[in-house]
């Protein structure tokens, strides 16, 4: 954890995949600052938008980080040099005390107000320490052109 917020306040930034379900993104309305959604199933699409020397980090919902792993192993097999899951995905990130970007009831990224975070945090069973803005130059997956597809 510490080595991604370290990352996050340096040049070049990481790219942060967040590939939660939009279901669990709305379950679990926020997401770490500058993280991109991305759906894995759109890997082909992914992997050709991003510049394979890039530090590449990937969150999901899952036990033991099993998308975020075979995504990552994918992506290095494609050619990506630095690309790895990030353990304990956001419960890890949230439980070290580092910020967290609040999203809005669609599950994107929102701007919210300081009274806005805190009334939000008041509803959650876990710590919320701020929602921090994203890093300048980030922006979601569907804002830059992806979609997120369904689930199973």
């Amino acid at each position: 954890m510490d080595e991604l917020y370290a990352l996050m306040n340096n040049e070049p930034l990481p790219v942060v995949f967040d590939i939660r379900s939009p279901e669990k993104r709305m379950l679990d309305p926020f997401a770490i600052p500058g993280s991109l959604f991305a759906d894995e199933r759109d890997l082909a699409k992914i992997i050709e938008s991003y510049d394979k020397s890039r530090k590449v980090i990937i969150y999901c919902p899952c036990p033991n980080e099993v998308s975020a792993a075979w995504m990552a192993k994918t992506m290095r097999n494609a050619g990506f040099r630095d690309v790895v899951p990030l353990t304990g995905g956001l419960d890890a990130w949230r439980l070290a005390g580092f910020d967290v970007t609040q999203l809005t009831e669609f599950g994107e990224l929102a701007a919210a107000t300081p009274e806005e975070v805190a009334e939000m945090a008041a509803m959650c069973p876990w710590p919320v320490k701020s929602a921090a803005a994203s890093p300048a130059g980030t922006a979601s997956m569907h804002e830059a052109g992806f979609s997120h597809g369904d689930r199973a």
